[in-house]
């Protein structure tokens, strides 16, 4: 990994585990630059994704750039906050079941709507016309979402 996407990988997973507790949940923390990943942080006393729908998330990013793999990436940490375990896999295309397609599809829509709008409320903007796309897509918020 580049030094910058080294740093943003780490402020990510320190994210995930101040910003979970708050809310009680698991959020997915990813990057579509050029390094794709989506990770899971698991922390005690979180509603915890189920793997079927980690699977869904990853598989249906997966169809936003069909020419790039995206690592899955899954860390868990203690209830003292030490890390525990951590787990990684390569997904690509040819990991979708032909007969999902239609329904990840449609996942990717709603997860991509989802990442606007909580960029909008993150940064207090809309998403201007030159900026990467908040979807994941990798393109310009013109050329994908607008």
């Amino acid at each position: 990994m580049y030094s910058e996407a080294k740093d943003d990988f780490c402020k990510a997973i320190h994210h995930a585990l101040r910003r979970q507790p708050e809310i009680g949940r698991m959020l997915v923390m990813s990057a579509f630059g050029e390094i794709k990943y989506c990770l899971f942080v698991a922390v005690p006393g979180i509603k915890i994704m189920s793997t079927p729908e980690r699977q869904d998330y990853v598989l249906s990013a997966i169809l936003s750039d069909e020419s790039m793999p995206i690592m899955w990436i899954d860390i868990d940490y203690d209830k003292d906050g030490k890390l525990h375990g951590a787990k990684g896999k390569q997904c690509s295309y040819s990991d979708i079941p032909p007969a999902e397609i239609d329904r990840l599809k449609e996942l990717s829509v709603e997860y991509a709507k989802s990442r606007i709008e909580s960029f909008q409320r993150q940064y207090h903007r809309k998403v201007g016309r030159n900026d990467p796309c908040p979807c994941g897509s990798g393109k310009k918020y013109k050329k994908c979402c607008l």
